[in-house]
C-alpha cells in the first residue's frame, strides 16, 4: 500500500454478549486507525454484525496491527480470539 491508501479490517462481533474487538497495538507511525464502527448484519436482537477498522497509510514504513476479542471490563488475557495484520507502506 502507499501513503494516504486506505484499507478495512471485517470482523465479526456480538456487542450484545459484551465481546468487542480491541485494537492492542496499532502504534507503529506507518498505519492510523481512521475509524472503528459496529454493522449490525445478523437477523434479531442479539444476531451480531461486524466490526469495521477502517486504517490509513499514514508515511513509509512497516506496521503491525494486534486485536484481541474480550470484555472491557475482564484482562486482556481472557481474550476468546485474537487477530494480526503485517504490511508495509511505501
Amino acid at each position: 500500500m502507499h501513503v494516504g491508501d486506505e484499507f478495512d479490517v471485517l470482523l465479526d462481533e456480538n456487542p450484545g454478549t459484551g465481546y468487542r474487538w480491541i485494537v492492542e497495538d496499532a502504534f507503529s507511525p506507518s498505519i492510523e486507525l481512521v475509524s472503528n464502527n459496529y454493522e449490525d448484519v445478523g437477523p434479531g436482537v442479539g444476531g451480531g454484525g461486524q466490526c469495521r477498522l477502517r486504517f490509513r497509510g499514514s508515511q513509509p514504513g512497516a506496521f503491525e496491527i494486534r486485536l484481541r476479542y474480550y470484555r472491557e471490563w475482564e484482562s486482556a488475557s481472557s481474550a476468546t480470539k485474537t487477530f494480526t495484520l503485517s504490511g508495509v507502506v511505501a
